[in-house]
């Protein structure tokens, strides 16, 4: 088993490090940040970098992981911090010293989904409980959203809308809520109850949490998320992949899923971005665009959006923003996709008669068009 080092950056040669670590992975890698990033020197850093907590992961001396901790004791946060993470939904119940943001989250794509990146979580939780960090916040894609539940975030605040990423949803971990860490099984509960003070105001910030929910996810249970699907399965004219699914079937293709209320002009999907989440578009009205031009509107129920990267594993092809009405999407959770074609037959063979029904729909409409 390799014995992997993790420790905060400690000299400039090791800052230095991780920025050329991100500009790897990011930009060379990805094609990300191409605006923001120091093309002579082949790195990247921003502002945060000044203020934050550089984490840093090695083995024998190479560096396979980084993160940055953000904590309000160290400086106040950011009018820019404080709109992207809903800090002002904690004014009068929490101080800059009660809260933890974490960045910047990179393992090198040899080690991810493995030790290396359980080890950095929980050298990130057990520095938070430590300082008595009441939440501990930050953000992610749709896809991610399931796995970052599993560890105890819950989504939180409103939806950001990333200029390169599209659209994150921001995440909160109540550090001391350790009755629902036990609940979920977290595997950073240990890490958690490394503190030195009880955990305070846990009544309020569960209220805080409960009244700003901008994801409603599978893994959840929750009421809204089964009723928003069952009206969609129970619809005779659409039914969830144009009826092909019975109700078990399509809790197999849901699992883990998202159901998300997106704003007018958010921005699901970024031309040239890494992701491949696939959308299903249940309510409202999406755009796409190439460049300013915009080149299809998504209005029919039961659509799908992003299916093209997912099966053709590549970047995305063109933006894709909610219209001017807003839209109701559900995220379906690309891990749950493989396992459901490489493990399940016939709910396989459905989907796939459906992404074929759908590209199908989408050459007519477009041959229509021209």
């Amino acid at each position: 088993m390799p014995s992997f080092l993790i420790r905060f950056a400690e000299s400039e040669a090791d800052r230095h490090a991780i920025f050329r670590f991100r500009y790897d992975l990011y930009v060379t890698q990805q094609g990300l940040f191409q605006e923001e990033a120091d093309h002579e020197r082949k790195w990247l850093t921003d502002d945060g970098d000044s203020k934050g907590h550089l984490v840093m992961a090695e083995l024998s001396g190479k560096l396979l992981g980084t993160a940055r901790l953000t904590w309000g004791a160290d400086a106040p946060f950011s009018e820019e911090y404080r709109e992207l993470y809903n800090l002002d939904a904690f004014n009068g119940v929490l101080a800059d010293r009660d809260i933890m943001i974490g960045t910047r989250l990179l393992v090198d794509p040899e080690f991810r989904g493995g030790l290396l990146l359980f080890q950095m979580l929980w050298f990130c939780f057990e520095f938070s409980a430590r300082n008595s960090v009441e939440v501990y916040l930050g953000n992610c894609e749709p896809h991610l959203v399931a796995a970052y539940h599993k560890i105890g975030f819950r989504p939180f605040g409103a939806l950001s809308n990333h200029p390169t990423n599209g659209m994150l949803v921001p995440v909160a971990c109540l550090a001391g809520d350790f009755e629902y860490h036990r609940q979920i099984k977290s595997t950073m509960l240990p890490a958690l109850l490394n503190r030195p003070t009880p955990p305070r105001y846990l009544p309020e910030l569960r209220r805080i949490l409960a009244d700003h929910v901008p994801v409603v996810g599978e893994v959840d249970r929750s009421e809204h998320f089964w009723d928003e699907v069952n009206t969609l399965l129970n619809d005779p004219e659409h039914g969830l992949c144009g009826g092909l699914f019975e109700r078990e079937e399509a809790l197999v293709l849901l699992a883990k899923s998202q159901l998300i209320r997106c704003p007018a002009e958010m921005a699901v999907i970024r031309k040239d971005h890494v992701s491949q989440t696939v959308y299903i578009l249940l309510d409202g009205s999406l755009r796409v665009l190439d460049g300013e031009r915009e080149v299809a509107e998504v209005t029919r129920r039961g659509a799908l959006v992003g299916e093209v990267a997912f099966f053709a594993q590549r970047t995305r092809m063109s933006d894709v923003v909610v219209g001017a009405d807003g839209a109701t999407l559900l995220a379906l959770n690309h891990s749950t996709l493989k396992r459901l074609i490489k493990g399940y037959g016939t709910q396989a063979a459905k989907f796939l008669l459906y992404v074929t029904r759908e590209l199908s729909e989408k050459l007519l409409e477009r041959a229509a068009r021209s």
